[in-house]
């Protein structure tokens, strides 16, 4: 969830380095939270060094998730810059994930099945639970579910 909020503060250009992303944690109740109870966080110390290095982690794992789901570029020299993906990503709200998978999934010549297929599996799915009136509804009447796992993302949006 950290690199969403990443990306959104890089299209916003109100992050545009590494350095700033380190910076932009420090003001957010995430950090208050880690100052206050560390070990929950699996931090030994408080101390700058040990506190900086785990930001310092946080911070290159997000970037390096967004450069794999093709949403942030990142120079040499820690300079961050938004792609197209990253600019739809933050302003429709989508998961780093949900761009990457679309990239990687969508054709200009998909049919509608598969098309469904691939939008049931987006990130934004993941937590969605049907009713059991549904998941009756669902299992009796229609045969086409892909599959009957009512904890299944494809079987809930499908």
């Amino acid at each position: 969830m950290l690199s969403d909020h990443l990306n959104a503060e890089i299209v916003a250009a109100t992050i545009t380095t590494k350095q700033e992303a380190m910076d932009y944690l420090t003001w957010t109740y995430f950090f208050r939270r880690l100052l206050v109870n560390p070990s929950y966080y699996e931090l030994e110390s408080l101390e700058n060094t040990p506190v900086n290095k785990y930001l310092s982690f946080l911070v290159q794992r997000s970037l390096t998730e967004l450069e794999d789901s093709y949403c942030v570029t990142v120079a040499d020299d820690g300079q961050l810059q938004s792609s197209e993906l990253g600019r739809i990503a933050s302003y429709y709200y989508l998961s780093h994930k949900t761009v990457k998978m679309f990239k990687e999934t969508l054709s200009n010549d998909v049919e509608i099945e598969l098309l469904l297929d691939i939008v049931s599996q987006s990130q934004e799915f993941e937590g969605k639970t049907l009713l059991a009136i549904k998941k009756a509804y669902f299992f009796n009447h229609l045969s086409y579910c892909f599959e009957k796992n009512f904890l299944c993302v494809t079987t809930k949006t499908n």
